[in-house]
């Protein structure tokens, strides 16, 4: 086919329009692409700088760019608006056999560019085959928060988000920026709520000596995972929940017995300002002190003992 000017026939009204298109796409600023160029092309398709000789069946597939093809005036000539790579990988899509089922590999930014094309000129089943294709990909969350927001695609952004308030890791510069104040700010909230919960599920001192050796195992490292803390030691000895290895100043002071005469073999060293509660055999009665120090009730047993001497 021939992309010359119009024969004269046309209109005085009409000329100085069809001049002017004629001009751009011949323009030596104009590249035409090789790849998409059919010998029997029926209508030219221009963007930006860029000239794809193209096949109108096909293009009509689009429900806009058919409506523009039947408003135009110059039927062999299409300009159309956005990134010229991008209606690249659509068009090679477009025209390979049935979207290029699963015996090729696609990749992810020839999808994207599809989604886009078939969303904004309007083509749904290749934006259908476009959508399941990225979605089992399993791209990172904010790819599917990005890609929603550009095309308001309400249940990815949902996705996209919910994905990343529950994984571990936090929220990078890049997705803040992305994201925004609000949903970055929703996300912190939603966060902080669910490791209210973990903690919430965390089980007593009592319940934790019935848990099996393996859950106790595991129970520590959710604990470690959820506060960023090293590893924590397992247990020694009786079952003791993982919050009292965190909070161990917080544990009920020790009870010494000073009233026997067998010691342990190792007899742990208590500082005598330490609180404590301390027995004292003297006679059959014990003395007990729960508000002083084991240095002071070390004193007082002494001058008890010399009393009853």
């Amino acid at each position: 086919m021939s992309f010359d000017c119009p024969p004269s026939s046309s209109t005085s009204e009409d000329k100085p329009d069809v001049i002017h298109k004629i001009r751009i796409v011949l323009s030596h600023q104009i590249i035409r692409d090789q790849k998409l160029r059919f010998s029997d092309a029926n209508i030219r398709v221009q963007i930006k700088k860029r000239v794809f000789d193209l096949h109108r069946y096909k293009l009509e597939e689009f429900r806009v760019i058919k409506a523009m093809i039947h408003e135009g005036n110059i039927p062999s000539l299409l300009e159309l608006q956005g990134d010229p790579d991008d209606f690249e990988n659509a068009f090679k899509l477009l025209y390979a056999p049935l979207y290029m089922s699963d015996q090729f590999e696609l990749e992810p930014a020839v999808l994207i560019s599809t989604l886009r094309i078939a969303t904004n000129f309007d083509h749904p089943s290749l934006r259908s085959f476009a959508t399941i294709k990225l979605e089992a990909m399993a791209l990172p969350p904010i790819e599917y928060v990005r890609i929603a927001q550009e095309l308001g695609m309400t249940r990815w952004r949902d996705m996209g988000v919910d994905k990343l308030i529950s994984r571990e890791e936090p929220l990078t510069p890049h997705e803040g920026r992305i994201l925004g104040t609000n949903t970055s700010m929703f996300i912190a909230t939603q966060r902080e709520l669910r490791l209210r919960e973990r903690i919430m599920d965390i089980p007593s001192a009592d319940e934790y000596k019935r848990l099996s050796v393996s859950r106790q195992a595991r129970l520590r490292e959710q604990i470690q995972l959820m506060l960023g803390l090293p590893e924590l030691p397992p247990s020694g000895g009786p079952s003791i929940p993982p919050s009292s290895s965190v909070y161990s100043q917080t544990s009920s002071p020790k009870r010494i017995d000073l009233g026997s005469n067998t010691r342990p073999a190792k007899r742990p060293r208590i500082s005598g300002n330490t609180l404590g509660v301390v027995r004292i055999r003297l006679g059959g009665a014990v003395y007990r002190n729960h508000q002083t120090t084991v240095g002071k009730l070390l004193s007082s047993r002494k001058r008890l003992a010399k009393r009853t001497r």
